[in-house]
């Protein structure tokens, strides 16, 4: 009898409370809980790797495509190579620069960020300065320098939004259908008006279009109400469908160049760009007629180092070198995404996600519009086309992505 009260008593002492294990979470919503487990490592080198890959790629291919058209217009076959060159270098400082600012600090001036380049934006407007693109006022100039702020603009909305959505996620999600519809609708409709009237008042469709579509993205990513993003989506689709005939004039006539670009009414003049990308890429084949032997960049693509420089790769690397451009930018957006759900809180997965998504958009669109499956609209190819802004912010955006690699969970 007494070995059995003894046996039972070693068993209650050796009976501890089973300790709980913290869940395995990929976001962690509170910025105090984050400070326990986020730890500070290398940056994600396979993505880094991607991403030079993707630049050297499109700087080869920047060559090829515009040193006819700069040998004839600029007097010099090497000018846009050397600028963007130059534009490459700068990038990747700034690129590894930003590997190692604090995407906290971003957090932080987020507001003053998303402000000013809303104002740079106004400015292109209302100052008589600037280059006119297409008829379209699109540049800022600063000196002896110009840049587009239209870019600065898109980044800083994710930025932006990812703040919001960081700071109201549990009343974007509330059980009160008010608080839904105030922090889930309201304010993303408020920011998307905000964002469009800059983007109208510079006759810039193509940005308008990747911005509003960041603001809907950011908008699912950050749980809001499915129906809600549908009847927002229906509500913009109707207000586009009666401001762009009415503010637009200038982009309607692209949607009936569309439908046959190589009538004779528009081909030699909205129908000649897409008709002649159209005749580069059939020209191609499979296996493409050879670096640096395309025909259509020999003058008969205009500017084939900008939006359409995807056509002269066609053209030049055929059906399997273009599969292998979009299967690298696919590989970018998968491992970008993979950093973005191990990210160690919700501000900083969203800005990954958000950053990732608008390179995704862009390639996609940039492609539908060489290949004439949507209207003609200035998209340019994220890496490839000529840019100074847009490659320099590009590459400040896979520095912010590399920065929250260093805190993040994923696997080395």
């Amino acid at each position: 009898m007494m070995d059995k009260n003894r046996n039972t008593d070693v068993r209650r002492q050796s009976a501890k409370p089973a300790v709980q294990k913290p869940k395995k979470t990929h976001i962690v919503s509170e910025l105090d809980n984050v400070q326990k487990i986020r730890t500070v490592s290398a940056f994600d080198k396979v993505f880094f790797i991607t991403v030079l890959i993707l630049l050297a790629f499109g700087t080869i291919m920047i060559f090829s495509a515009s040193y006819a058209y700069a040998g004839e217009f600029m007097g010099d076959s090497y000018h846009f190579i050397k600028k963007q060159l130059m534009f490459a270098g700068l990038g990747i400082v700034i690129m590894i620069a930003m590997t190692y600012v604090d995407y906290k600090v971003i957090k932080l001036v987020s507001v003053p960020i998303f402000c000013v380049a809303l104002l740079l934006m106004l400015l292109v407007v209302f100052t008589s300065s600037g280059e006119e693109h297409k008829g379209a006022a699109r540049w800022l100039a600063l000196g002896p320098l110009s840049f587009q702020p239209s870019e600065i603009f898109k980044l800083s909305i994710i930025i932006f939004l990812a703040n919001y959505v960081s700071k109201n996620h549990k009343k974007i999600q509330s059980p009160i259908f008010r608080e839904r519809i105030k922090y889930g609708f309201l304010s993303y409709l408020f920011v998307g008006i905000v964002v469009a009237i800059p983007f109208v008042m510079q006759d810039h469709l193509s940005g308008c279009i990747i911005s509003m579509m960041l603001v809907f993205c950011m908008m699912f990513l950050g749980g809001s109400d499915f129906k809600v993003i549908v009847g927002l989506f229906i509500l913009c689709a109707v207000a586009i469908a009666i401001a762009v005939p009415i503010l637009l004039t200038h982009s309607m006539s692209r949607f009936e160049v569309w439908f046959d670009p190589f009538n004779p009414l528009y081909i030699r003049d909205g129908g000649w760009q897409p008709s002649q990308s159209l005749l580069a890429i059939s020209s191609g084949g499979f296996w493409g007629v050879g670096f640096g032997a395309s025909k259509q960049k020999q003058l008969y693509l205009p500017e084939p180092q900008n939006d359409y420089i995807f056509s002269i790769l066609c053209e030049e690397l055929g059906f399997i070198g273009a599969i292998s451009v979009i299967a690298i930018f696919v590989f970018l957006i998968y491992r970008g995404i993979k950093i973005a759900l191990r990210a160690p809180d919700r501000f900083s997965s969203l800005l990954a996600a958000g950053i990732i998504i608008q390179v995704g958009i862009q390639m996609a669109l940039n492609i539908l519009v060489v290949t004439n499956t949507i209207p003609s609209t200035g998209i340019s190819l994220p890496f490839f086309s000529y840019g100074g802004t847009s490659l320099l912010i590009l590459l400040a955006e896979m520095g912010i992505v590399l920065n929250i690699s260093r805190y993040s969970l994923i696997d080395k």
